[in-house]
């Protein structure tokens, strides 16, 4: 096995069942706190290839340390952040909370399996108040002192939204945020995943909180439509569309989109920051008043029924999962050793892989994973152990569940129809063009730097004449 420590095993105060999930930086693993086996934790590991760099092991002790800031219902907390010593080498990992449900991008791709359904009104209102609200609350967090950290998240995107399958909705990922703290990203930079990226952020101007405000209306207008607002062919025409391009309006592509929601969404894709809405208080507070102009009374019980109903063949493979796992660490009898049959069983352990055959048949796209953990890096199928599902959510007999819209999405017009260029100014500074440097023969010379050249060679002429003069008289 390529792990430094026995998987399952013990990891410090940690019991570790199984790997959940590999990233670029750090695996993830699901665990338990000894002596709590009715706490689940996701525990994520640095790659021992970046432990001895002092630059990664920084970036993710701020990961770490800022995610322990965090108390609030809507964001993943990180709990533990350490190291220790396995067979000579140093381990950084930290402990947090685990989500057990699907991430935003699979409840999509859910609606858009379904027919080519979208997702209903009140429910897109109920993720996006559920979102703001955390939103808010990182954006106005402050240190020990009592000092704004002015931090943004900077990666607002279905992937970094989890529903859980009680209902819940939580944000995952500030491992990209900026700080005042010891979380500055360089000025410059541009991180993110580019389709839900602001206009600042593209590019690499400093941002603000009202630019997780422009990548939220990205996704709200996506789970609406099912189209992305600035699709490109390539990487730099979705910048330029970002930059300079309005979007179509939702409402010709759903006609179930209300005014109200159109005109929040609108206003949250301002190419200036300074039109969009001041925070993300604000912009709740437009959210929930259009909830009561709509009559929405959509909420975590109504989101948990929907989930239940939409993944109840996921729940199902997934208990079932649960029952392999739990028949292998039986067998295991809580034997941490070393020989063959150990080795063996935990390689069986590690064959217990999720692949859920989702809404009859459409399988989830691009590797998307069962079960999403707050920050874990690249998205694939993840691993269940025993025991990993908490409560269990039962799926109802008969859930009340609104049914999905369905709408027949037009012919694509043609880019200027679509999105008319922007007539209004931009406050930001323009993007750098890059022109090609004219050799010195295709210009000319300009007149007065002839003038000068001339009256310097006149100068030294004189001056040569003055010094034989000056000699000869001195002779």
């Amino acid at each position: 096995m390529s792990a430094l420590f026995r998987i399952p095993g013990p990891l410090g105060n940690y019991l570790v069942f199984t790997k959940l999930n590999k990233g670029g930086m750090a695996d993830v693993y699901l665990g338990q706190p000894m002596g709590t086996p009715e706490r689940w934790v996701a525990i994520k590991v640095l790659l021992s290839k970046l432990s001895e760099r002092r630059k990664f092991i920084q970036m993710f002790d701020s990961e770490g340390k800022l995610g322990m800031l965090f108390n609030h219902p809507n964001i993943v907390r990180t709990w533990d952040v350490g190291q220790l010593e396995v067979e000579g080498n140093t381990l950084h990992y930290l402990a947090m909370d685990y989500v057990h449900g699907r991430d935003l991008g699979a409840v999509g791709r859910y609606f858009r399996n379904n027919q080519g359904a979208r997702m209903p009104v009140n429910q897109a209102l109920y993720v996006a108040r559920e979102v703001l609200s955390g939103l808010a609350y990182a954006h106005d967090l402050e240190d020990d002192t009592g000092q704004p950290l002015h931090l943004v998240n900077r990666d607002v995107s279905p992937a970094n939204v989890m529903i859980s399958f009680d209902g819940h909705v939580r944000l995952i990922d500030f491992g990209i945020a900026q700080a005042t703290m010891d979380f500055r990203s360089q000025i410059g930079s541009i991180r993110g995943k580019l389709s839900y990226m602001s206009p600042e952020q593209v590019r690499g101007l400093p941002v603000d909180a009202r630019s997780d405000l422009f990548s939220l209306s990205v996704v709200l207008y996506q789970l609406l439509t099912g189209v992305e607002p600035f699709a490109g062919e390539g990487e730099f025409e979705q910048m330029e569309k970002i930059r300079a391009v309005d979007p179509t309006p939702p409402s010709q592509l759903n006609h179930h989109v209300t005014p109200g929601l159109e005109a929040i969404i609108m206003k949250g894709l301002s190419k200036a920051p300074a039109e969009r809405f001041y925070d993300a208080r604000e912009m709740m507070e437009a959210v929930e008043a259009e909830q009561a102009e709509v009559g929405a009374t959509y909420g975590k019980e109504e989101m948990g029924r929907f989930m239940a109903t939409a993944f109840k063949s996921d729940i199902e493979l997934l208990q079932a999962r649960v029952s392999k796992a739990r028949a292998i660490l039986s067998e295991m009898n809580g034997a941490w050793g070393t020989g063959a049959e150990a080795e063996r069983l935990t390689s069986d352990l590690f064959d217990i892989s999720v692949d859920l055959d989702t809404n009859g048949g459409a399988v989830p796209q691009t590797g998307d994973p069962t079960v999403v953990l707050g920050r874990s890096g690249a998205i694939e199928p993840v691993m269940i152990p025993s025991g990993v599902v908490p409560p269990t959510v039962a799926a109802p007999q008969q859930p009340s569940v609104e049914p999905p819209v369905r709408i027949d999405t037009p012919p694509r017009p043609s880019l200027l129809q679509e999105q008319p260029l922007n007539p209004g100014p931009v406050p930001e500074p323009e993007p750098l063009v890059f022109k090609p440097i004219p050799s010195p023969q295709s210009e000319p010379e300009p007149e007065s730097n002839k003038k000068g050249f001339l009256l310097a060679v006149l100068l030294v002429v004189l001056m040569v004449v003055v010094v034989i003069v000056w000699g000869k008289l001195a002779t």
